[in-house]
């Protein structure tokens, strides 16, 4: 959770991890290995980067539960104190020693007047005393809001339960607690007016051979703030960033069953669309990251060390035409695909499971629907009203010049048209070979509340030139052109990243 709220100190997510999952680490360009290899100087690096996550959150750094992710996939490689220092981590709150009290940690004191509170599928536990002490009633609301996440995510979108993780967590006497998920609060965040805010953040654990390795499947816990009342959380309102952060965290715990090693933009971008999902009347989403998401549509969606991950949340409601299952048939597709692990992989296989027409052509028609996406009658997109028009880079006429310009995988770019007082349009694209484009010209009529929308559209499955024509000009009160490369093929990792191979590619559009 990066900071950002718009007017407020805004919410750290899981983001700009510059350690990134160690499989995006590992492998150089071309290799075909798909599981991580780290060497011991990056499994170190990664220790350091959680543990400045927890103890020391700012606008830069990412949210403890990437970080943590990442460690738990690093444990196997370190050793002596650094392996000691990560399992104290990636420990329950709850002190095991005197040394303990850093971070999210309970002292010796707290953990010996822990209390908690059981809903059917959650224990929240909380000391009554010293600087992490919660008060019985915010416990009980923690519960009341994990089990709206259950009743949503699990029962409504029939996503598979937490794995279960035994009697970790119990206080050894209640064995009705067994295989409850887990959830401590903890005082995250300082009470200082430039304090930045540690929202909360979900712990995978597991036996090695089944969360640390292949196949990534992990049980987990949640850590949680005790009452949500500092300045850095905004004004006034806990029930906000406690929704929000119980239905994004919860679940990565559910993530977590399927495959702890997914690409980090598909277990943001996933996350987060399950807050909207959860809670719609809260949109803290919308707020914090859609006004950056709407200025960089030339960002790739997949881009590990952004916050468009986030906002990516759309891309997930929009597969929803398809079918309510798309999202999470992507995650059960996982660990399948060829490669393993590979965002981009998974949602194609999702997409055409439920009918579509794969990843490339579903992105292209994404990109153009957002060009019109605040229009509210037809509404593909959930809240059209709030979400902010997405920047247009630069303006076609007719008769003028052409414009070139290059573009990412997954990145595309909107343009103005100014017809000049013809009443038919033709948008003419030369893309580069064998590089998979969509291009379209949208035309709205009337305003965003009241008006409605005309989209054309064509998919170019090898590149090269293609036409596309809008007739009545004259009646539109606004008229896009929209090219997207939407080629997301990737041969093997690169540093930080998998090695896309359709990046920087040449673009050439005119009004005819």
């Amino acid at each position: 959770m990066l900071n950002g709220r718009p007017g407020g100190k805004g919410r750290k997510r899981c983001a700009q991890a510059a350690a990134f999952a160690l499989t995006a680490l590992l492998l150089p360009a071309g290799a075909s290995a798909q599981e991580p290899i780290p060497s011991a100087a990056q499994a170190s690096a990664q220790l350091e980067e959680a543990e400045a996550a927890i103890a020391q959150p700012d606008a830069a750094a990412p949210d403890a539960t990437a970080e943590i992710r990442d460690l738990a996939l690093a444990l196997p490689y370190l050793e002596g104190a650094e392996r000691r220092r990560a399992r104290a981590i990636l420990a329950r709150p709850p002190a095991t020693d005197p040394g303990a009290d850093e971070g999210a940690k309970w002292s010796i004191p707290e953990t010996n007047n822990r209390a908690h509170v059981d809903s059917a599928h959650f224990r929240v536990h909380y000391t009554t005393v010293g600087i992490n002490a919660a008060q019985p009633p915010f416990a009980q609301k923690v519960a009341d809001y994990a089990e709206m996440a259950w009743n949503v995510q699990n029962d409504d979108l029939n996503w598979p339960e937490p794995l279960p993780d035994g009697s970790r967590g119990d206080l050894g006497s209640d064995p009705v607690a067994t295989n409850k998920t887990d959830v401590y609060l903890s005082d995250l965040t300082a009470d200082s007016p430039n304090a930045s805010a540690l929202y909360g953040y979900a712990a995978a654990e597991g036996p090695s051979k089944t969360c640390f390795s292949p196949p990534f499947r992990c049980f987990a816990y949640l850590v949680l703030d005790n009452d949500y009342a500092e300045p850095a959380y905004g004004p006034g309102r806990p029930d906000v960033p406690l929704q929000a952060t119980v239905a994004h965290e919860y679940n990565h715990i559910l993530q977590f069953r399927l495959d702890a090693n997914q690409d980090f933009w598909m277990f943001e971008s996933t996350a987060t669309w399950a807050e909207e999902k959860t809670f719609p009347d809260v949109d803290d989403w919308i707020t914090t990251f859609m006004p950056r998401w709407s200025r960089t549509p030339s960002v790739p969606i997949t881009r590990p060390f952004s916050r468009r991950a986030y906002g990516s949340a759309v891309w997930n409601h929009w597969l929803e035409r398809h079918s309510s299952a798309a999202v999470l048939d992507a995650w059960k597709a996982s660990r399948t695909t060829n490669p393993k692990d590979f965002a981009v992989s998974a949602y194609d296989f999702a997409i055409r499971m439920n009918g579509g027409k794969g990843f490339a052509q579903e992105f292209a028609r994404f990109a153009a629907a957002t060009a019109e996406w605040q229009v509210v009658t037809g509404a593909e997109f959930p809240d059209p009203d709030r979400l902010p028009k997405v920047e247009r880079e630069g303006t076609l006429r007719r008769g003028a010049k052409r414009k070139s310009f290059k573009l990412n995988h997954t990145a595309y770019r909107l343009l103005r048209v100014k017809p000049r007082g013809r009443n038919v349009v033709k948008l003419k694209v030369s893309a580069a070979r064998r590089v998979r484009t969509g291009i379209a010209l949208v035309g709205r009529e009337g305003t965003n509340s009241t008006g409605t929308f005309q989209r054309k559209f064509k998919y170019l499955p090898r590149g090269g030139r293609g036409v596309v024509r809008l007739a009545g000009a004259r009646s539109f009160n606004r008229i896009t052109a929209v090219v997207a490369n939407a080629d997301a093929r990737a041969r093997g990792r690169m540093g930080f990243d998998w090695n896309y191979t359709r990046d920087r590619k040449p673009f050439r559009v005119r009004l005819r």
